[in-house]
């Protein structure tokens, strides 16, 4: 710290020329203690659920009556979409569709229409 009046560097709070100088006290940053072991981004139950759904979406595409999307007919399927939902839908091959990127994003953006032709089940509110 600098003395405004002598503009000298004292050693301590004090200056050369009898001015007390104070300096702000600056409290230390607490760091945080952080876990040995990381958090797991997937939990035990849900592992292998993931890895058959996997396996079963990857199968569901490759089936020869999945091969193109029934949205736009002239681009190839890629994704699974669920029409009833994933939840406990999330293994039945019986509510997916196999579909581009381009008609998932139709599906959603046009609700009404999607759920008119049967690509979207929509989900009632209750109201008790």
């Amino acid at each position: 710290m600098i003395c405004p009046n002598c503009n000298s560097h004292p050693k301590g709070n004090i200056c050369v020329c009898g001015r007390i100088l104070y300096e702000a006290k600056v409290k230390p940053v607490k760091t945080l203690q952080r876990s040995k072991t990381p958090i797991k981004k997937v939990s035990k139950r849900r592992g292998p659920i993931n890895r058959e759904y996997n396996a079963l979406v990857k199968y569901f595409l490759s089936l020869p009556e999945n091969e193109r999307c029934p949205i736009f007919p002239e681009l190839r399927t890629d994704q699974c979409h669920h029409v009833r939902g994933r939840g406990k839908y999330l293994l039945d091959t019986t509510t997916w569709l196999a579909v581009s990127d381009k008609g998932h994003k139709w599906i959603h953006a046009n609700v009404k229409e999607s759920h008119e032709k049967g690509w979207l089940e929509l989900k009632l509110m209750r109201y008790d």
